[in-house]
């Protein structure tokens, strides 16, 4: 555990406050379980996989899920791996006790929303909805929930016409990345550079809520310090997932919005309409196509149930 606290002070002194937080909170969760053994601690040499694997039935006995397992068990491997790297361990002899363990995530489905559903979100009249299910527009608190739903929509749809931005690169923009009608920026999580020409539905967005001074493009991010910048991230992607729930009830839709559909919605709605996997791999920035096909597999399945059930149809003379 004391080792695992360096790595994580290391992290936070090399500007990886992401990577620093999903340490910390395997930390967390292996000193709960040391807590349940009665133990504060266990030395690096006894990290074996008798261990390991009371560690993982103890999570699947909590109801915790394969990845959030997975994600913990990658964090204690790569902790075990920089302790050999180190030399406070030796190289093990035979097999390394995270060999069994579950550290390979599962693949989630990617959901994503039809083109229909993006029309509704667009035209939706959010304060008419309000009013609907019974919020009174004279009180003061109206104005700031209509004020914050509409900027999370308005957010939804740039971050969608912006070929599936990430909300992550959406609060870091600068006013640097404006260049001469274009929209240009390195993706936080791969450093891929992305240069786009800004659609008229972007400048809109961008003339409504650009920042007139400061450093970040939106009103989003304030401060420079790496720190203090990834919490005012945080807490402004817990509030924009919350209001596409909200948006999400008001509209009926069977889709509940999160922060991930933009992206999806958009991949799938170009492919749909035949744009070359390399041109969306390109633009979403990710490093293989492998990557992009994993946004189109859902697309690719609903498509499969559809040719299946109109070929039985057809065969089976409307027995389905």
């Amino acid at each position: 555990m004391e080792f695992m606290q360096e790595i994580i002070i290391s992290l936070q002194q090399e500007k990886r406050p992401g990577t620093a937080g999903s340490y910390r909170n395997s930390y967390n969760s292996f000193a709960t379980y040391l807590t349940h053994l009665h133990r504060k601690d266990i030395l690096l040499s006894k990290m074996g996989a008798d261990v390991l694997a009371g560690y993982q039935d103890w999570l699947l006995g909590q109801g915790k899920c394969r990845n959030t397992i997975a994600c913990h068990m990658r964090n204690l491997r790569a902790t075990y791996n920089q302790a050999i790297h180190r030399g406070l361990l030796p190289v093990p002899q035979v097999g390394n006790p995270f060999s069994n363990m579950l550290t390979k995530p599962m693949p989630t489905r990617k959901r994503a929303a039809s083109p229909e559903v993006i029309r509704q979100l667009r035209t939706l009249d959010i304060s008419a909805a309000l009013i609907r299910t019974g919020k009174d527009p004279k009180k003061k608190t109206f104005k700031k929930m209509l004020r914050d739903l509409t900027f999370a929509r308005d957010t939804f749809i740039f971050c969608f016409f912006a070929c599936g931005l990430p909300f992550v690169d959406f609060a870091y923009l600068t006013h640097s990345s404006l260049r001469n009608g274009f929209l240009c920026y390195a993706r936080h999580k791969t450093g891929r550079y992305i240069e786009m020409e800004i659609l008229p539905e972007m400048q809109q967005f961008i003339s409504r809520y650009g920042t007139d001074g400061g450093y970040y493009l939106f009103p989003v991010i304030q401060s420079f310090s790496t720190t203090e910048a990834y919490h005012q991230y945080v807490k402004a992607l817990r509030k924009y997932n919350h209001k596409l729930n909200i948006i999400s009830g008001l509209m009926g839709t069977e889709i509940n919005l999160t922060t991930y559909i933009p992206r999806h919605s958009w991949a799938t709605t170009v492919y749909h309409h035949n744009m070359p996997v390399s041109y969306i791999c390109e633009r979403m920035g990710h490093t293989s196509e492998k990557t992009t096909r994993t946004y189109l597999k859902s697309f690719e399945s609903s498509k499969i149930d559809e040719a299946n059930k109109r070929i039985l149809h057809s065969i089976f003379n409307n027995a389905y």
